[in-house]
């Protein structure tokens, strides 16, 4: 898809989070801006954390209909159970250790700095074996995430 085709207007200024635009530099217009509606606008720092499970919170930060970003505290000694959702998953893991366990039984130890995927309906729990944060984005977004 050609970014243009989301375009509603062009604009000036870089991004601003007061008017509610998402203002994307487009390298065919020179180095312009255009503006790119979106839902949510969040912030990572003043947002509201919501506990998705005991021991983890997530902090949605940003989404529109075709994919969502969340940020994740998941402490010490939490886990996930298996679970399995019709959105693929891409995650960076910030800080500290994590286990994802997949439905194959398959283990991925990863640590700050790893990043990973889960396809669509690809089975997969968790357990944290030190606080940890996350970084994932959901495509398409996922309903039961917009806060």
């Amino acid at each position: 898809m050609n970014i243009s085709t989301m375009a509603e207007s062009s604009c000036s200024e870089p991004p601003s989070r007061k008017d509610g635009t998402n203002c994307l530099p487009i390298s065919e217009s020179g180095g312009k801006h255009m503006k790119q509606k979106t839902k949510h606008r969040g912030n990572l720092k003043t947002d509201l954390k919501v506990t998705r499970a005991p021991g983890i919170d997530r902090v949605t930060l940003s989404y529109d209909e075709d994919s969502m970003l969340c940020y994740f505290y998941l402490a010490k000694g939490s886990k996930l159970e298996m679970h399995e959702h019709p959105q693929s998953q891409n995650g960076f893991v910030v800080k500290g250790h994590i286990h994802f366990i997949k439905g194959n039984g398959e283990v991925l130890d990863l640590r700050a700095g790893d990043a990973y995927y889960f396809v669509p309906n690809d089975p997969h729990g968790s357990e944290v074996l030190e606080d940890t944060e996350l970084m994932e984005c959901f495509t398409p977004s996922r309903d039961d995430y917009k806060d």
